[in-house]
């Protein structure tokens, strides 16, 4: 996905949320910002390698995710 533009990434997600909403229970995060921060998405953010392959962020770069997505977590009730 590195190098590729935020559109196409913004146009799977919009998927993403159609199925989402046919489960309730569901919960979605949106990390398009923190993924891809800029009009193109990068291959390193933070020192950290961003994808391991084309539809898999890397583990150390998933980790730098975590406090946001607790903070997410937090608001919703959901922790």
């Amino acid at each position: 996905m590195c190098g590729c533009s935020r559109s196409a990434i913004a146009c799977s997600s919009s998927i993403v949320r159609r199925a989402a909403k046919a489960s309730p229970e569901t919960h979605l995060v949106d990390f398009i910002g923190d993924i891809c921060p800029d009009e193109v998405c990068r291959a390193v953010i933070g020192n950290a390698l961003v994808y391991r392959d084309k539809d898999h962020l890397t583990a150390t770069f998933a980790r730098t995710l975590e406090p946001m997505l607790e903070s997410d977590f937090r608001e919703d009730g959901l922790l």
